[in-house]
């Protein structure tokens, strides 16, 4: 097994999308250096956090959170470009387990029923199939106790 495993990252190497190197065989989508250098917002379950604050007066939210700062041009705009615009479904993944287990220890998902997802616009519905509708349903998500809606 290892053989193949080998002769697939000689001929197929998986590469960072952020940096552009080699992955390690460890490593699943970004290189230990960029997933280290992210722009983490360590916010967790503060009430009254910055993401919550951009929702108020807008629109009706209990709780928000978000794993990392977003800016133009930099490291996370690449991946999460790479994320809507290239299908990289490993990666939304690999993010949405990363979040819930930062949100998990913190008591983020306490007393909530159900995950809603934010609809497609029809237009996207079409061309993305149906798989890709709704992805976070991914049954290797883990630490999000409640269960996730249609």
């Amino acid at each position: 097994m290892k053989l193949w495993t080998d002769l697939r990252e000689f001929f197929f190497p998986r590469i960072c999308p952020i940096c552009g190197k080699k992955l390690l065989l460890t490593e699943e989508i970004l290189c230990t250096g960029c997933l280290t250098g992210l722009p983490y917002t360590h916010i967790l379950n503060s009430p009254g956090n910055e993401m919550e604050r951009s929702f108020w007066g807008r629109f009706p939210i209990r709780r928000a959170s978000s794993l990392c700062y977003y800016a133009r041009g930099s490291k996370i705009s690449s991946l999460l470009h790479d994320m809507k615009y290239h299908g990289a479904r490993t990666a939304c993944i690999r993010m949405g387990e990363l979040l819930a287990s930062e949100l998990h220890p913190s008591g983020f998902f306490e007393g909530i029923d159900c995950l809603i997802p934010v609809p497609l616009h029809p237009r996207r519905q079409r061309t993305a199939g149906p798989r890709n509708l709704c992805p976070y349903r991914h049954p290797r998500l883990h630490g999000c106790p409640a269960p996730h809606s249609p």
